[in-house]
């Protein structure tokens, strides 16, 4: 026996946090959009360093959504927080690509996050929990939040499928089939596995947390 990591079943488990979700990426927007704007001009010139501050503002919002003793447990892990929806889906929290990729270095540890490799250790239990990105992207402006998505991969280049949360309540699943393969939800609509390029899966001005 296998794990499901399809992305309906992974949805099944984080729908009851869609909404805290969208609130902790677009309240964390908003107070970096809230800095003084003589000091937010710098940081708003470079991609890096909006996504950092972005990203530390979502750590903060995280952790209030999920204090100690919650039913979500946060572990502070290699400079950032893990996210334990139960003990079989962790997460972490990511800008992300409109393709849900996010920008990592290439190291081991990513490589490892990033894999198919689940195993079986108990029936209840699976070796290895579902590895996934909870991301965002900004709208047009940069003044908010266009939408939240979570994203699962096969392998660091490679993703399996990505849905985007599209409302506090609702979601649109968008899996990916074997890169041989084709499925079409709708008539003229194809979704297709996609894989980076080798030049693109290190990314030379891509930090941890962003």
């Amino acid at each position: 026996m296998f794990p499901d990591t399809s992305s309906d079943a992974t949805l099944k488990q984080l729908q009851p946090y869609h909404a805290q979700l969208r609130e902790i990426f677009s309240k964390a927007v908003k107070k970096f959009n809230q800095i003084e704007p003589t000091l937010l001009l710098p940081l708003m010139r470079w991609d890096r360093s909006r996504a950092i501050c972005i990203w530390a503002y979502a750590m903060e919002e995280l952790s209030l959504a999920f204090p100690p003793g919650s039913e979500v447990q946060l572990i502070e892990k290699y400079g950032t927080l893990e996210v334990h929806f139960g003990p079989n889906l962790v997460a972490r929290l990511k800008k992300m690509s409109a393709n849900g990729f996010t920008s990592n270095y290439a190291t081991r540890r990513i490589r490892e996050f990033h894999s198919a490799d689940q195993g079986e250790l108990f029936v209840l239990n699976w070796a290895k929990p579902l590895r996934i990105d909870i991301g965002y992207r900004l709208n047009d402006t940069s003044t908010g939040v266009e939408e939240v998505m979570v994203a699962r991969r096969k392998s660091l280049g490679i993703m399996d499928w990505f849905y985007h949360i599209t409302t506090p309540d609702n979601a649109t699943s968008f899996p990916l089939a074997h890169p041989a393969a084709e499925t079409s939800t709708e008539p003229g609509v194809r979704i297709e596995a996609r894989q980076l390029p080798e030049n693109q899966q290190q990314e030379s001005t891509g930090t941890e947390n962003e």
